[in-house]
């Protein structure tokens, strides 16, 4: 299966970064199981993700699959907690990948910190 369109829960796998990330959204959007929230745009250069917007003012990208729309395009459901929380990471760093999906990972820190980046910023272990 491609690493670039999984979006599986995956077998605890470590990668390391090989390159720089900064998130770019401090304040992330945050949803609960059956929130409803306000849908935009999909995005174009990473398929599968929608712009979205919280009533409490957060806004993000949450991917397209965890979310039921409405006929409108212009609300959705969720259909289990998410966070956009993103990892600013260095090179060199050592990540436990928790999920993959559309060509980003959810990852864990040795801290306990998780959050997503790009899977184009690390290089899976040999044994992935």
């Amino acid at each position: 299966m491609n690493k670039e369109t999984r979006t599986d829960t995956i077998a605890i796998q470590k990668v390391t970064v090989i390159r720089a990330y900064k998130t770019a959204y401090p304040e992330p959007i945050e949803l609960q199981k059956g929130e409803c929230i306000l849908t935009e745009e999909e995005d174009e250069e990473n398929p599968g993700w929608i712009r979205c917007h919280h009533p409490y003012g957060r806004s993000g990208w949450v991917p397209v699959n965890r979310l039921i729309r409405d006929e409108s395009g212009k609300r959705a459901i969720g259909l289990a907690a998410y966070s956009a929380h993103e990892l600013t990471v260095e090179p060199g760093e050592r990540l436990t990948v928790l999920e993959a999906e559309n060509g980003w990972l959810r990852c864990r820190r040795m801290n306990g910190e998780e959050g997503w980046l790009p899977n184009r910023h690390v290089e899976w272990d040999a044994l992935h």
